[in-house]
């Protein structure tokens, strides 16, 4: 393989097979290096997702936005020997993640499944026929929490904050820089930090005061953080069910600091979803950030605090209750 300084993009195509492998090493390095996301599909071309939007690769390893005729065309062994790939060539071993959709593997990187679900009593035993495969890249940007701590974090205390994000915006790069800042003696101290990784994506590199929950569902590895390991700042990616959402606030009232992301594109549409403004409505979060579109991956929008939010996200005065985003109920957004 042609080593690139690009070592997350190395580590991906490093499960694919060798045709596809070999047309992706000799991409520009600059490509390589705003690459998000490679899909695979059954008889289709390879696909491209990054900064640049997408692209095709053709035989020659020149990308094109354009010209999907002089694409990699995949075929159905490629897509399985992919698989096995990404399973470490132990596909039995990884049934459960591949009935959920998707195998982490390497640092951090995660790998997206689509074929035909095989279910008993409406639960996903496993997937066949896998046709497509998105091998998603995992990217550390040590830093991309500064911004962040530098708001939240005065005088040795970290006050919790809820991030929100569309996909692929970089919530979990955000997410894994904050753990091992906190850590890692930024400014104050080596804070006692838990980090509740159900998907196994978050890598290795997270900080020396940090211990990882890893495969734990999220309301569980909540409570099991603090039973046993006394945190004082717990983080965790894409909280999306009610009884997650009871356990934070739970905690959160005990005296335990969180960081944690949901799913949402701005301001407007964060005040429309009710777990979010659940969460909010606690009292527990002082502060929300926004990160910006796909295009600036981990990049902050902007930090509010809940006071401001307040102003603009309460109770309507004339009794009916019903949550307001500038004088209009959510409802009607």
């Amino acid at each position: 393989m042609r080593k690139t300084d690009d070592k997350s993009f190395d580590e991906v195509i490093s499960v694919l097979p060798e045709r596809i492998r070999s047309r992706l090493e000799y991409i520009s390095d600059s490509v390589k290096h705003d690459t998000y996301e490679i899909r695979i599909r059954k008889d289709r071309p390879v696909v491209l997702f990054g900064k640049y939007g997408s692209a095709f690769v053709c035989e020659n390893s020149v990308v094109s936005s354009i010209n999907k005729d002089a694409g990699i065309i995949v075929t159905s062994r490629e897509i399985s020997d992919t698989v096995s790939g990404v399973c470490g060539y132990s596909v039995y071993s990884h049934q459960r993640d591949i009935a959920l959709g998707f195998v982490s593997f390497g640092n951090g990187h995660r790998a997206g499944f689509c074929g035909t679900a095989v279910t008993d009593n409406e639960t996903t035993v496993t997937i066949r026929n896998i046709t497509s495969v998105n091998l998603r890249i995992a990217r550390d940007f040590p830093n991309s929490s500064d911004a962040l701590l530098d708001k939240i974090y005065k005088d040795g205390v970290f006050s919790s904050v809820l991030l929100a994000g569309a996909p692929c915006s970089g919530k979990t790069t955000v997410l894994k820089s904050l753990a091992y800042k906190l850590s890692s003696f930024y400014k104050y101290g080596f804070m006692k930090t838990v980090l509740i990784d159900e998907r196994g994506e978050m890598g290795s590199d997270i900080g020396v005061n940090c211990d990882v929950l890893i495969g734990y569902p999220k309301n569980i590895g909540i409570s099991q953080a603090v039973s046993v390991l006394s945190p004082e700042v717990i983080i965790c990616d894409e909280i999306s069910t009610d009884d997650e959402a009871d356990r934070v606030i739970k905690c959160i009232n005990s005296g335990v600091s969180f960081a944690l992301s949901v799913h949402a594109s701005n301001k407007r549409e964060l005040f429309t979803r009710p777990l979010a403004r659940r969460l909010i409505e606690s009292g527990g979060f002082k502060y929300i950030a926004i990160l910006k579109n796909p295009e600036a991956p981990g990049e902050l929008s902007e930090i509010i605090s809940t006071e401001d939010i307040n102003y603009e996200y309460g109770r309507n005065n004339n009794g009916s209750g019903k949550l307001v985003y500038s004088g209009i109920p959510y409802n009607q957004i």
